[in-house]
């Protein structure tokens, strides 16, 4: 499971209308099979409750305390501290989490422990991370397929996960491999039915998995750069980490030295820096546009596929870009709305500065009304976002700054009563 955060199991669903009737059939489940007795096994509780007559949380959760008690004790919020933040899950732990509907109660518990985001390859590196490994995963599973023969590159690549995530897709090497490796055991492995027969199933899963990985190619095929060189020697010690150093080259270069291979085409994938405010915003225009000359210089005819917070200034960083694409529907990353833009490198020029547009085009009183009209909202397009990368949504049609203006502008003379016989195509203004 390459997206997913964790994986519950269902304990049992009943309905309760007061405490005793909660607490009672809380304990009449099979926790045997999940909890040893006599075991003091620290219990982390999550409770959510909605409609429900027992909505307190507070409450709940020392009920829960009450009915596992021969089990383990349930961790106080007096127990998180700034080294162990909340909704943090330790070895030997346990996860329960009871959601409330009404007279409903679903009880699961956590057979993950730590999240399965947390791939474990950048534990105890020094540098900021931002980008969860699982949405890493997500953007490649989104994108266009690899074929053998085509290459990946990024070129803002920082500690490398885009490229370490997209490597582990291509070798076929399961995430959770990785934290088996580094000595990181599933929350399940505690839990006493496996015991049995079904330890032995886990092992031959484990055994089958490593089967299935691809040999290393002959050439490497993921290609990250970034001008910081502590950053640069956080993304190799990763690579080795996650067992992909075969696959990913990465060097401390510039934007301008970014390395494309020649004799074959691919995907740009990458999370490049963003201006949350607009004065950060025109400081990375010029970013933005050497990005877009390196694209069209070095990258014909791949496909692109960027990460950036939905916001009215990040669009236009990209009209500095240059290259026509399109922006997924907005999404929730760490409490941020962002979108992915998705393009194919076309033989195209640069986009033409205003001032040459208008040179190009003289607006009559007619299209001077509809420019200042602007345009309407497009037809959307369907994109495959892949298991588990569902909340990037459908992709709208959008056009750079420049097309927009020449779209909304309608020529004199002849040509114009052309253009009303064949109305343009609607799009969604991006500025």
């Amino acid at each position: 499971l390459r997206t997913a955060t964790r994986v519950l199991v269902r304990v049992g669903r009943f309905k309760a209308y007061n405490r005793d009737g909660f607490t009672q059939k809380l304990g009449a489940l099979d926790w045997d099979a999940y909890l040893s007795p006599n075991a003091a096994t620290p219990l982390r509780v999550t409770v959510n409750a909605s409609k429900s007559a027992l909505y307190h949380t507070g409450m709940l959760k020392e009920l829960v305390g009450t009915a596992l008690s021969k089990y383990g004790t349930v961790l106080t919020s007096t127990e998180w501290s700034e080294e162990r933040p909340p909704g943090s899950v330790l070895p030997g732990e346990q996860h329960i989490v009871v959601n409330l509907h009404r007279d409903l109660v679903a009880v699961s518990i956590d057979s993950s422990g730590i999240p399965l985001r947390e791939r474990l390859y950048r534990s105890g590196l020094p540098a900021r991370m931002p980008l969860k490994e699982n949405f890493a995963a997500a953007m490649h599973m989104m994108s266009p397929a690899l074929s053998e023969d085509q290459t990946c590159v990024d070129p803002f690549c920082g500690t490398g996960t885009l490229l370490i995530e997209g490597a582990l897709i291509a070798a076929r090497r399961a995430p959770g491999l990785v934290r088996l490796e580094l000595g990181r055991a599933f929350a399940f492995s505690d839990w006493p039915v496996l015991d049995g027969g079904s330890s032995s199933t886990f092992s031959a899963a484990v055994s089958l998995a490593r089967e299935e990985q691809l040999p290393a190619p002959s050439t490497k095929r993921y290609f990250g750069s970034d001008k910081d060189p502590m950053i640069v020697a956080s993304a190799q010690k990763a690579c080795v980490a996650a067992g992909v150093s075969d696959w990913v080259d990465v060097s401390c270069r510039p934007l301008s030295d970014a390395v494309f291979p020649s004799t074959r085409s691919g995907l740009v994938i990458t999370n490049p820096p963003f201006g949350p405010r607009a004065d950060k915003a025109a400081k990375l225009r010029p970013l933005y546009a050497a990005f877009g000359s390196v694209l069209r210089e070095r990258a014909q005819g791949w496909n692109v596929s960027v990460l950036t917070p939905q916001a009215t200034t990040n669009k236009m960083l990209f009209a500095k870009v240059g290259i026509s694409g399109a922006f997924s529907e907005p999404f929730n990353i760490s409490g941020r709305r962002h979108q992915v833009f998705q393009a194919n490198v076309a033989t195209e020029r640069a986009p033409r500065s205003n001032a040459s547009a208008r040179k190009a085009h003289p607006p009559s009183a007619t299209s001077t009304g509809a420019a200042e009209a602007g345009v309407g909202a497009g037809a959307g397009a369907e994109a495959d976002t892949g298991a588990g990368a569902g909340a990037l949504g459908t992709l709208t049609s959008r056009k750079n700054d420049a097309e927009m203006r020449e779209a909304a502008i309608k020529p004199s003379g002849p040509a114009a009563n052309e253009a009303e016989r064949s109305p343009s195509p609607k799009v969604e203004k991006c500025t």
